[in-house]
């Protein structure tokens, strides 16, 4: 009976030491980013040297092929925010069916601008085209057919950095055409957007003598340009001028009438009652926004 009791033991210890190595091979290859393998999710995937350069990525459902991509961009005021905000958002699109990277990007020096003396308002935009060159150099790794659009989804000053690369991506070393543009409450004109406060530090900081002109993309618009748009903003009730609270309604005609001045394509959708959290926050539980963007960008 005792050597009964043995065996089980021992049998019962090596079934437990295999679940656990199991666990560790399944952990491993979940969060290691250089795995040969197709991944289904994967989270800090360093694109660059610096600690803010990683993204996430989340496979279509059924870790199919997709044949798109859609890179998600947060908010911050250039200065803050993090990825991980947009993990919810990220988890919609994929289960929609497309492939969905969620990016980190350097920030400016808000806190702290000596830090920080080269800061240039282009180092955010650069780290979108790194993103997009890491998942050029191996699509099928990232689930996605050839041929595959690109589509760029930013909130806030991610709508920002959006708008601007949608329409001036070689001019920051961006080699892949951007199909579609979704920018929630962005602001898209550094000229005529009046800010103060903290807001007005922000925007300093980030440009750090950077002109407003050539930091905005309503200024930047040109004639012949592949790329959609669909700019989306709340207003929040009672706001003089209308507002989401934070960012004008003029930014978006702002933008759109430049946009349609040179013939490229536009669409906006403007929702009463959401504010500049609100526009986007929502989009996980197929919203009016998540609708919207899922017809515009099919």
């Amino acid at each position: 009976m005792k050597k009964q009791w043995k065996i089980l033991i021992l049998i019962f210890a090596i079934l437990i030491v295999f679940l656990m190595l199991v666990s560790f091979v399944r952990n491993n290859r979940q969060n290691n980013p250089n795995d040969g393998g197709n991944l289904q999710s994967n989270l800090n995937i360093q694109y660059g040297t610096n600690p803010f350069q990683k993204f996430d990525f989340y496979a279509p459902a059924g870790n199919v092929n997709s044949d798109t991509l859609i890179v998600i961009v947060h908010g911050g005021a250039w200065a803050a925010g993090d990825k991980s905000q947009f993990t919810p958002h990220s988890v919609f699109f994929s289960n929609k069916g497309y492939s969905a990277v969620n990016m980190n990007y350097r920030l400016a020096p808000y806190t702290n601008p000596s830090s920080n003396p080269d800061w240039s308002y282009k180092n955010p935009l650069y780290d979108i085209s790194s993103v997009l060159k890491k998942v050029e150099s191996d699509p099928a790794r990232y689930k996605l057919n050839p041929g595959y659009k690109i589509v760029l989804i930013g909130h806030s000053a991610g709508g920002h950095l959006s708008n601007l690369y949608g329409v001036e991506e070689s001019a920051f070393g961006g080699d892949q055409p951007i199909a579609d543009v979704i920018s929630l409450a962005g602001p898209t004109d550094f000229v005529s957007l009046e800010t103060q406060g903290w807001e007005s530090k922000a925007v300093e900081v980030y440009l750090n003598g950077a002109s407003y002109d050539e930091a905005s993309p309503a200024r930047q618009v040109k004639s012949g340009d592949g790329t959609k748009y669909l700019l989306v903003l709340g207003i929040v009730q009672g706001t003089n001028p209308p507002s989401d609270g934070l960012v004008p309604e003029q930014q978006v005609t702002i933008f759109e009438q430049m946009l349609k001045e040179k013939n490229d394509y536009v669409e906006t959708l403007i929702l009463q009652g959401r504010d500049h959290n609100t526009i986007q926050s929502l989009i996980p539980s197929n919203d009016a926004v998540a609708q919207k963007i899922l017809t515009f960008i099919q």
